[in-house]
């Protein structure tokens, strides 16, 4: 019996790399007919997420981590419904479908490993398949560009090319994943010009999305390569076409659609605030400045203001609504800049802010389910991955979910050190890179952890680290040239 259960897990494991590259490659291809269905295919996502997870479970040589991981899951999730039907919740499979798109990221991360370790120079043969991918996305934004059916970042402006993605802030977070694996894989063919046409095109690709997480993403991956450059003591003239990328992207800023989409936003943002300044014109502007210190008058004007101009469905209606204009204007202290009180993203901010405040001890740790608003406002990526992991899994959630993330931050700097001044294999680096930059833009823009088609990526990176630091430790070659059995698993790939 245990000879025929090794000898199927044997043949499971041998269909290993065409799983991973069918699963990688059907990314791009989901968001393209998300975007032409107006569907983001959720329960597609979920039967692949199903799948990977049962296969790499069947052909794992240890079971023991995939146990201890689904019993906390299911632990949580029980205690966490129990408190969302203590306070009679009625949205209990809209909460379960959030919660499985935040899973999806341990889920994954622990069969990938499994595939890591079992398929030598699987991980590195991934970025060939991720190229494919930033292959499949360019061709698609240009056939868009072309046909006139292209989505846009803002598209009552028609500013910020994102093809046929229905987001141009999950497709800045993609493209970003993408970009560094395209350049890693170019740079080990040692090809310059080629080289400079892919520094072109990624770089180009995130300039003309026109969101600042795509932008300041370009300028971190170039500094990033230029850095790993260096470090690996490759031929410096590669650093070249890094450092001009740089200089362009900030010398074309101005005529950007990033700039184009601010001097939109500054239009409405002035519009607002002439009408703000002008009910409270009679207001000392320096005491506006000190919510702290404002008299009563004051709020109530301020109050005023926010019935009056903020109050519509589309800006701040439905806290208003909720928790009435009084906490609102608490929360947002008392501010009269127009800026703030339109930001979106903010918005959320304040709404979770606002949920807390009426949250018990249960509810502070276990969370509670999406309320029927708050489903809307998940398309918002919230300020900080963070602060909305922490509202609506309570403490002990956002602890265990940080804690697992911090292990492989732990993970990544041990193998630095214990190398340095060595470097480590150009795989482990722009696995390390890719990790750094998603948690950087989930701390800084939000939308990676609860966003099936990000957190892939961020799976992908954390079991490429977690393999090279136990299993492949030895591997800090300087010399980006495939290994023969490499190259087998590319050409089956």
């Amino acid at each position: 019996m245990q000879l025929d259960t090794s000898l199927s897990k044997h043949k499971l494991s041998v269909l290993i790399p065409e799983v991973m590259a069918a699963f990688f490659i059907l990314q791009p291809i989901l968001e393209i007919i998300s975007f032409c269905s107006n569907n983001d295919l959720f329960p597609f996502r979920v039967i692949l997420l199903v799948l990977i997870s049962a296969f790499g479970f069947l052909i794992a040589d240890n079971k023991k981590p995939y146990f201890l991981l689904y019993s906390v899951v299911t632990v949580f999730w029980f205690l966490h419904s129990l408190n969302s039907f203590r306070l009679g919740y009625q949205y209990q499979m809209t909460d379960f479908a959030e919660y499985l798109k935040l899973l999806q990221f341990p889920l994954l991360t622990f069969s990938f490993i499994t595939f890591f370790q079992q398929t030598k120079g699987l991980s590195s043969a991934l970025y060939g398949v991720l190229t494919a991918n930033f292959v499949i996305t360019l061709v698609s934004t240009v056939l868009a560009s072309i046909t006139r059916t292209s989505g846009y970042t803002h598209t009552d402006l028609s500013l910020g090319t994102i093809g046929w993605s229905a987001s141009g802030h999950m497709q800045s977070i993609i493209l970003s994943v993408l970009s560094m694996a395209v350049l890693l894989w170019v740079l080990k063919l040692d090809h310059l010009p080629l080289f400079f046409l892919s520094v072109f095109l990624t770089f180009g690709m995130l300039y003309l999305t026109g969101t600042r997480a795509a932008f300041y993403a370009a300028i971190l991956i170039a500094l990033f390569f230029a850095g790993l450059i260096a470090w690996q003591h490759l031929h410096y003239v590669y650093i070249a076409p890094l450092l001009l990328a740089i200089i362009l992207l900030f010398a074309l800023r101005a005529v950007s659609p990033l700039q184009k989409i601010q001097v939109q936003k500054e239009e409405v943002f002035s519009a607002y605030q002439e009408k703000t300044a002008a009910a409270l014109s009679d207001v000392n502007s320096s005491e506006l400045k000190k919510p702290k210190k404002m008299t009563e008058e004051t709020k109530s004007k301020i109050i005023t203001v926010y019935n009056n101009y903020y109050a519509d469905n589309t800006l701040l209606g439905s806290l208003i609504q909720k928790y009435g204009a009084e906490k609102v204007a608490e929360a947002y202290q008392y501010t009269t800049d127009a800026k703030k009180l339109l930001d979106e993203s903010l918005k959320k901010s304040i709404s979770i802010q606002l949920a807390r405040r009426e949250y018990d001890f249960f509810s502070k740790l276990l969370g509670t389910g999406y309320e029927e608003n708050e489903v809307t406002l998940q398309t918002i990526p919230a300020k900080n991955d963070f602060s909305s992991l922490f509202y609506h899994y309570g403490y002990l959630g956002g602890i265990a979910y940080t804690a697992f993330l911090l292990y492989f931050v732990w993970l990544s700097i041990r193998q630095v050190a214990e190398l340095f001044p060595k470097s480590p294999s150009a795989a482990f680096l722009a696995a390390f890179g890719i990790f750094a930059l998603l948690l950087l833009l989930s701390l800084f823009s939000g939308g990676v952890f609860n966003r099936m088609n990000a957190s892939v990526y961020l799976s992908f990176a954390c079991a490429t680290i977690y393999c090279h630091c136990f299993f492949q430790s030895s591997q800090t070659s300087r010399n980006f040239k495939y290994t023969k059995k490499s190259v087998v698993t590319i050409k089956r790939l």
